[in-house]
């Protein structure tokens, strides 16, 4: 397996693991993603520092959550979709790219899965899951991986905290 092979599937995995252990904490099981058990050191990492940027940021959370809210139910996928990459686009606008922004996505893809849940959407999950990952295919990976790739640069950052 090729190093670009491994990240892109660690990316998958990070992802998945977040949403799914995210949407656990309200006692939901999204059933669909393969996990990894034990969770890898990376997983840990970044579940503690996506929660803890969630409660950090919980007013602006909530007005994204209050946004959400106004989508029809028949245009729920796509104008999540737009809102999802726009917030995207916004982050990493000019290759602003730190670990902060990578992790404030992640957060933000987890507040979408929790609102599917409690909004009777749970199909949408598994697409927000592969947005997320699209996103950190096609504009971060490269960063991540001249960062000290996943391991390392979260590790760095739960270190500081």
């Amino acid at each position: 397996m090729s190093e670009d092979s491994f990240m892109n599937d660690e990316s998958t995995d990070l992802s998945n693991d977040y949403i799914h252990w995210r949407l656990s904490l309200i006692e939901f099981d999204w059933e669909e993603p393969c996990l990894i058990t034990p969770p890898t050191d990376a997983m840990l990492s970044l579940r503690y520092l996506c929660y803890k940027f969630e409660m950090a940021h919980n007013s602006e959370i909530n007005g994204l959550l209050e946004e959400l809210n106004r989508f029809e139910r028949e245009t729920m996928q796509k104008s999540m979709f737009i809102k999802f990459m726009g917030i995207c686009d916004t982050l990493f606008e000019n290759n602003q790219i730190t670990w902060g922004r990578i992790i404030n996505m992640i957060s933000v893809a987890g507040v979408f899965s929790l609102h599917c849940v409690k909004n009777y959407n749970q199909w949408i999950i598994s697409h927000i899951a592969n947005w997320c990952t699209m996103c950190i295919w096609g504009k971060l990976l490269y960063w991540i991986e001249g960062n000290g790739g996943w391991t390392i640069g979260l590790g760095s950052i739960c270190n500081y905290m």
